[in-house]
């Protein structure tokens, strides 16, 4: 059973993409299906065959995202050092489905965990690399991200979150951090490329190396602060200066990131508390490490 995770969410299995592969690609209807990454809070996933995975969306604000993924996956991949998903074919809504869905190119390896990266590896440089890559290509065309916007503009729905979690967290503690992030200089050039959900479960790698990037359905323009999530909910503290030196952000940007890392985490806290556990491992413990950062700079004091 695949546990909902919104309200309303379509009901999605196995029997359903039978009957829309039948209906829009008979070609691939008999291929072996596997419904895989039950985690996904946007979309359902299956593997089709040995090359190609279907994603649907679970939910009619999704759709924007599976949109943002088809339109610029084409455009990114040539100017990105590391694979990203190559879009094979995008479905039309009927009557089985009402929104559109698509198939991209199986890419192989594993959702890196917080223990495996524990020691020193390649991963961390790569995905600095990477995110560097991606904020350098020409962004004069792209839509505006929904990560990439201010975090004044999250700042309610923070506090909203902080408050829910009040008995559950040490919201006296996570207050001042982002109060210190509300207040950091914000990003005064112009916007640039963001993937926007840099989490374990958007990244593959191959051992400890960054293999694949997934799930561009937040990408657009914006502040780059919100791409370095990754540093707080992925990496140890250890490889938290080679990543930031790699990517080249300054203070005040590093402090939005921190920021949004923050935002992001309480959110997912908030939202997915019984339906995502994956999602709640990832949160707790970048809350964790940016506590713990900040109580480490407060010793030094």
């Amino acid at each position: 059973m695949i546990t909902k995770m919104h309200v309303d969410e379509l009901d999605i299995d196995t029997h359903l993409v039978h009957q829309l592969l039948h209906l829009q690609f008979p070609q691939w209807a008999d291929l072996p299906l596997e419904a895989i990454g039950a985690h996904g809070a946007d979309n359902r996933v299956f593997r089709l065959g040995k090359a190609m995975v279907i994603r649907l969306p679970r939910i009619k604000k999704s759709v924007i995202s599976l949109e943002n993924d088809c339109q610029w996956l084409g455009y990114l991949a040539p100017h990105l050092p590391i694979p990203i998903p190559t879009l094979i074919a995008k479905a039309d809504p009927s009557s089985f489905y009402p929104w559109p869905w698509m198939i991209s190119q199986w890419i192989p390896g594993d959702h890196p965990t917080v223990e495996s990266l524990r020691a020193p590896n390649d991963f961390t440089q790569q995905i600095a690399l990477f995110i560097k890559a991606l904020h350098h290509i020409d962004a004069s065309q792209g839509p505006i991200s929904s990560r990439g916007r201010t975090l004044l503009q999250r700042d309610v729905e923070t506090r909203e979150c902080l408050n829910t979690l009040s008995s559950v967290l040490d919201t006296a503690a996570l207050l001042p951090i982002w109060e210190e992030a509300l207040a950091a200089p914000s990003w005064d050039k112009p916007g640039v490329w963001v993937h926007g959900d840099l989490s374990p479960l958007n990244i593959l790698v191959t051992g400890t190396k960054l293999s694949a990037v997934l799930d561009f359905g937040l990408i657009g323009i914006g502040d780059p602060a919100c791409d370095l999530y990754v540093a707080w909910c992925l990496l140890a503290a250890s490889q938290r200066p080679i990543f930031r030196t790699t990517v080249g952000v300054d203070d005040a940007t590093w402090t939005r990131g921190r920021g949004w890392a923050l935002s992001i985490a309480l959110s997912q806290l908030s939202y997915y508390q019984d339906t995502n556990p994956k999602l709640i491992a990832t949160a707790s413990h970048a809350i964790h490490e940016i506590l713990a950062a900040s109580q480490e700079n407060l010793g030094h004091i």
